[in-house]
């Protein structure tokens, strides 16, 4: 049989006929119930693959897994100036004295903080280090990459300088390294109960006594050594355990510059925020990649490359200044060295997760903190320091904590690097016993 001729079936007519058919069961389709759902679900998995996909790439290509490390900024020995070849040095002569940092929120790490607080911050025998979040923050990595920190320095005495949720940060090391300081003394007055001669008879050293000694001891430590209370070189002890162990220094002054101690610190506008950004990538079990952080960041910013316009869209848009804005966020924040989107959901978490009565109540009364904050309390509009001042002046009052207020003239949120000059100056009469600090500077709490 002979096919038929194409004119009988593929003929203008039977086409027309067909389009007009697809078109009615499109049209039906777009009638059902179910046709909204389909789409919703559709665009859905189309985002949520796309952000996946963002994430993958740029995990493998750009912000690639990385630990938490602290890195020397300087390091002064204590028979001479300090030389600047010696930043970036991690094998740079250290003296008993260890100073960490650590950068807040949308930082990587404390580096430039530290840089502009050197000359406060580095006395002989000092080496400062700063914190190197990675590219996420977690608990366990942090401290014991900082384990390893004291076991290389071997510090009598160490301090921590925390910008804004920075400050959070070094809180928990603070009362982690104070609860180590603690568990150590008893371990020595229990063994001195035992039958030791330093722990018999009703002159033997309490608990309170053995912390103040290693306190006091701890400012006046020769270079070389350590806690004066544990194992250190040239200690004569045949006790190999003890010659192993690890020296435990004590907690000296901890600075936090505009630090929350808890979630509610945070303001309603940037709380609301960072609460959006949790939520949404944690319901999407995605973070996003370098592709979500452009857009992001640019779309933030449209006030820099956009105006209003009478035109079509209702929007003029510069494209000189998108450019910019473009080459400066992959500069600032995909580059490699930039801060990806879970660093800043971890960042956020460490505020949340911040147990301040039981970190606070795990320093001891000798520690010394220092709180600095605008002198006007309402040009931080990130943190409510008002709000953290109280809270201070409680913990003073209720657990004895030596706690001074900073009001930083001209300062901001957490503005150590744009009011350095004023930082510095407030840090140096905090150093100088024999000077007054004026109440418009330094204001130490009342009794």
């Amino acid at each position: 049989m002979p096919p038929p001729p194409a004119g009988e079936y593929d003929s203008v007519p039977v086409r027309r006929a067909r389009r007009r058919l697809r078109h009615e069961r499109a049209a039906a389709g777009r009638r059902s119930w179910a046709y909204p759902l389909v789409v919703v679900l559709g665009v859905v998995a189309v985002i949520f693959g796309l952000l996946r996909a963002d994430q993958q790439l740029t995990a493998r290509l750009i912000w690639t897994a990385q630990g938490a490390q602290f890195v020397t900024v300087a390091a002064e020995p204590d028979d001479g100036p300090a030389d600047p070849a010696v930043v970036g040095v991690s094998s740079a002569p250290a003296g008993p004295r260890l100073v960490v940092v650590a950068g807040g929120l949308n930082r990587r790490d404390g580096t430039s903080i530290a840089r502009a607080l050197l000359p406060e911050l580095l006395t002989p025998g000092t080496e400062v280090v700063s914190l190197v979040y990675g590219n996420a923050i977690v608990d366990g990595d942090i401290e014991a990459k900082f384990d390893s920190l004291l076991e290389r320095v071997r510090p009598a005495r160490v301090d921590f300088y925390g910008s804004s949720m920075g400050g959070d940060v070094v809180l928990n090391l603070a009362a982690r390294l104070q609860r180590a300081i603690d568990e150590r003394t008893a371990e020595r007055v229990t063994a001195g109960a035992d039958g030791t001669d330093a722990g018999d008879g009703p002159d033997a050293p309490s608990l309170a006594e053995l912390t103040g000694v290693a306190q006091a001891t701890a400012s006046a430590v020769e270079p070389g050594r350590t806690d004066p209370g544990s194992a250190v070189q040239g200690d004569e002890s045949t006790d190999p355990a003890a010659a192993e162990a690890a020296p435990v220094p004590v907690v000296g002054t901890v600075y936090l510059d505009c630090t929350p101690l808890e979630v509610s610190d945070v303001r309603a506008v940037n709380r609301t925020r960072a609460d959006t950004l949790t939520a949404l990538t944690e319901a999407l079990h995605t973070d996003g990649g370098a592709g979500t952080r452009l857009v992001a960041e640019v779309l933030a910013q449209r006030s820099q490359w956009s105006r209003p316009s009478d035109g079509r869209w209702g929007i003029a848009v510069d494209g000189d200044d998108l450019r910019y804005k473009i080459r400066q966020v992959v500069r600032d924040k995909i580059s490699n060295t930039g801060i990806s989107t879970g660093l800043i959901k971890d960042q956020y978490g460490v505020i949340r997760r911040m147990d301040a009565p039981d970190v606070l109540s795990a320093l001891s009364a000798d520690t010394a903190m220092v709180y600095f904050l605008p002198e006007n309390r309402a040009q931080d509009a990130t943190v409510d320091v008002a709000r953290v001042e109280i809270a201070l002046r409680a913990a003073r009052v209720e657990r004895g904590l030596d706690v001074t207020i900073v009001p930083i003239p001209g300062g901001s949120h957490a503005s150590a690097e744009r009011t350095t000059d004023e930082y510095l100056a407030a840090m140096d009469r905090l150093g100088r016993a024999d000077v007054a600090p004026p109440v418009t500077v330094i204001t130490g709490l009342p009794d």
